[in-house]
């Protein structure tokens, strides 16, 4: 186990306040860490009147602190939470101007991991009335991954997935439009309830047919997703 790196820059008196638990990090499956997260961390009434920023590396577990929001001001991070037997289940993507944090879910256990360098902004409760159009964006967001999860079929919900994240991190380049968000087949599978070998089997499918580019932990959309014959593929890919 170690702690994560440059905790102290966090304030004094956050940092003093993290229990031991909450700042180890331990290896899981070979890509993700995981840090024990039970209760927030609690900041006192002087330290709350203060900005308080950080900046937290790539793969770097953000620690929920009681009453407080971070506000995201640069990178992406995405919160899990995972089962008794340690299976993981994604529960959004975040960046840029959006805020997360414990207090949003009251989900236990869960998690913030930071999927790039991630500039956050600490937010006490007397402040969320400055952010209130952020929470309700995280609520919304929600909603709509949720609404995805609806859907019975695999493909269809990596469509809607791959659209959601096409839509918020999405950026033109000459081949199409790039998900400017690290990915992997495994946590798109955490994300729509399938295993990596599932989304791998679809997106090979998918770049087959010329709708996405699969390079380097990113993925460019090529054409509309919705215009692909999912059943066709389906029964395609149940032949081989």
């Amino acid at each position: 186990m170690k702690p994560i790196a440059n905790l102290g820059s966090l304030s004094d008196s956050v940092t003093q306040a993290l229990p031991s638990n909450l700042l180890d990090r331990s290896p899981y499956n070979g890509l993700y860490r995981k840090a024990s997260v039970g209760a927030a961390v609690s900041v006192n009434s002087s330290s709350s009147s203060q900005s308080i920023r950080r900046t937290f590396a790539k793969a770097d577990v953000i620690p929920s602190v009681e009453d407080s929001l971070w506000l995201i001001e640069e990178g992406i991070a995405r919160t899990i939470t995972w089962s008794e037997r340690g299976d993981v289940t994604g529960l959004g993507y975040w960046g840029k101007g959006e805020v997360v944090g414990h207090a949003l879910s009251n989900l236990v256990p869960s998690q913030i991991e930071c999927l790039t360098s991630v500039d956050v902004l600490l937010v006490p409760r007397d402040k969320w009335f400055l952010y209130i159009d952020a929470i309700l964006r995280h609520g919304q967001q929600i909603a709509q991954l949720m609404s995805f999860l609806a859907h019975e079929k695999i493909p269809q919900r990596l469509v809607y997935f791959l659209n959601w994240l096409g839509d918020r991190f999405g950026r033109p380049v000459s081949q199409g439009l790039l998900i400017d968000v690290p990915l992997t087949h495994a946590t798109i599978a955490e994300m729509i309830g399938t295993t990596r070998v599932t989304v791998s089997r679809y997106l090979g499918e998918f770049r087959s047919q010329g709708a996405v580019i699969c390079n380097a932990r990113q993925l460019i959309l090529q054409q509309d997703l919705n215009q692909l014959d999912l059943a066709e593929i389906a029964v395609k890919l149940s032949r081989s």
